[in-house]
């Protein structure tokens, strides 16, 4: 049997389409298409006239999307950790060679290195040594922010990978669920009761009725009164 319509069909087939024409993780898109899925669920549910029986198929589906879950979120956990201690910038900064750390120990040398040059040059007192350490300051903070830009692009990427894996799982569950009521509602009725067997019921009732009949026709035969004469 086909497949139950919804309103919201022809908009999850569109954005289906619009997702396979253009690769990538088209996050906004496959939220959209989840948010609808949910939304025919919910519509078939709400229009199922009887309670859905349990499916194995539909829990099976959805342990195994929740487990495939359920890895991918520690994967990306252990991910965003080795994250944070290689550059130093999370709550994780106990790393002694991280990022953050070797960026600030040489721009400690690199004032050291420019003190000692002026030093030598007899420059300690003029202006070119105040400009040199900016020169260093200037450096220093142009690295510090293209390593923290790239920190935060490698968190953006976790997080946009967790939000897919949670998008799938969404929608694994939703169709699991969906095809669930789909074969409720498709599933061939059950065969009518047998109705019971009233042929003895209705012998005995029919004999009693003749019984009586008779009985009543000699009660009729005997009350009628004698008008012949003596014999």
């Amino acid at each position: 049997m086909p497949p139950i319509e919804t309103p919201y069909d022809e908009r999850i087939q569109r954005l289906r389409n619009r997702i396979n024409k253009k690769p990538g993780p088209a996050l906004q898109a496959r939220l959209r298409l989840a948010k609808l899925r949910r939304k025919k669920y919910n519509y078939i549910q709400q229009n199922t006239p009887e309670d859905i029986p349990f499916s194995a198929r539909a829990e099976t589906t959805i342990a195994q999307a929740r487990r495939n879950l359920q890895a991918t979120q520690a994967d990306i956990a252990g991910r965003r950790l080795a994250v944070e201690q290689q550059y130093g910038f999370g709550a994780d900064q106990s790393n002694p060679f991280s990022v953050a750390r070797m960026l600030e120990q040489n721009y400690h040398n690199q004032r050291r290195a420019t003190l000692n040059a002026m030093a030598r040059q007899g420059q300690l007192y003029a202006g070119s040594l105040s400009n040199a350490r900016a020169a260093d300051r200037f450096n220093f903070e142009r690295s510090l922010d293209e390593a923290q830009r790239e920190y935060q692009a490698q968190l953006a990427d976790l997080s946009r990978a967790e939000l897919a894996a949670q998008l799938d799982f969404e929608q694994a569950q939703d169709q699991a669920r969906l095809q669930a009521l789909e074969d409720a509602m498709n599933a061939p009725l059950p065969p009518a009761p047998k109705a019971p067997n009233f042929k003895k019921q209705i012998k005995r009732l029919q004999k009693r009725i003749r019984q009586r009949q008779r009985k009543r026709r000699r009660k009729n035969v005997q009350n009628i009164p004698y008008s012949g004469g003596v014999a």
